[in-house]
């Protein structure tokens, strides 16, 4: 059974997606 997601594994994602954002403006 798949682990209920955390709170911290929510954060990092999130911090994950604004740096995606931050290179993809480096990129373009």
């Amino acid at each position: 059974p798949a682990a209920p997601p955390r709170k911290e594994d929510k954060e990092t994602l999130l911090v994950i997606k604004e740096r995606l954002k931050e290179i993809r403006k480096m990129i373009d």
